[in-house]
């Protein structure tokens, strides 16, 4: 069996307002849809880990991880973020900005690098902007379980499905090894803010079994200070210490 069986691979709006009334299923599936358009910036937390374990022992034989806490302009792709990284007992901690036509890169603190010249690359190509989350709720909406509080609609589903495996495969690179999406169980949980029906938090449990081991990938997105987020610039001193560093 290899060794490394997963793998993580690693943004004035006019919104369609829910009303005081409970939406029906489509006016709540229509309202997201509508409303990415009206998404100009935003903060994502993202947590993924990933863990494969010897069904036989009970012996975790590979663990791996990553939080990011991004800053996203959608209409500029301007971004700021760090994100922390660890995997095989070792870690990774990455500091950077895009902005305009420049970005930089700090890792594990050893100091600022102009990475502007792979801009696209590294920060302008990331599927998880609040787009391609979308999905995600047209999918689950025809095989989910609706519900509401005070404050949100929440969608819930717990089984196998592979339209809706499909629908998480771009925004977190889904890899289960050998494992078919017919082979992977779901625990899908997608809260929708009720009043502005943005998504608000989208968290899955993926988990499958290979070879005598169980597989188990866990998802963590939340959204906060929706189109609140102030424009992005880089500090001049992180310009002055990564030229300096040429």
């Amino acid at each position: 069996m290899r060794k490394n069986i997963l793998r993580i691979s690693l943004i004035s709006p006019v919104f369609l307002f829910g009303c005081e009334r409970s939406l029906s299923e489509e006016e709540v599936v229509s309202g997201v849809s509508e409303n990415e358009s009206a998404v100009e910036n935003y903060r994502a937390l993202i947590d993924l880990s990933i863990s494969v374990t010897n069904q036989e022992s009970g012996d975790v034989i590979q663990e791996s991880m990553s939080k990011s806490d991004i800053v996203i302009n959608e209409q500029t792709l301007d971004t700021y973020g760090t994100i922390n990284k660890s995997a095989a007992g070792e870690s990774l901690t990455q500091e950077y900005y895009s902005v305009d036509d420049k970005a930089y890169l700090n890792l594990n603190d050893q100091g600022w690098m102009d990475m502007s010249n792979q801009q696209e690359a590294l920060f302008q190509s990331t599927g998880t902007t609040y787009p391609n989350l979308v999905p995600i709720v047209e999918s689950i909406s025809k095989i989910g379980e609706l519900t509401e509080n005070e404050d949100e609609y929440v969608y819930t589903f717990q089984e196998i499905n592979a339209d809706l495996y499909s629908s998480f495969e771009s925004p977190y690179s889904l890899n289960f090894g050998s494992l078919s999406p017919e082979e992977v169980e779901q625990k899908v949980m997608v809260s929708i803010d009720k009043e502005t029906l943005l998504i608000q938090e989208v968290t899955n449990e993926l988990s499958g079994v290979q070879d005598g081991h169980d597989l188990v990938m866990m998802i963590h997105h939340t959204y906060k200070n929706m189109n609140e987020m102030n424009d992005i610039s880089i500090p001049q001193e992180i310009i002055d210490s990564a030229s300096s560093a040429q």
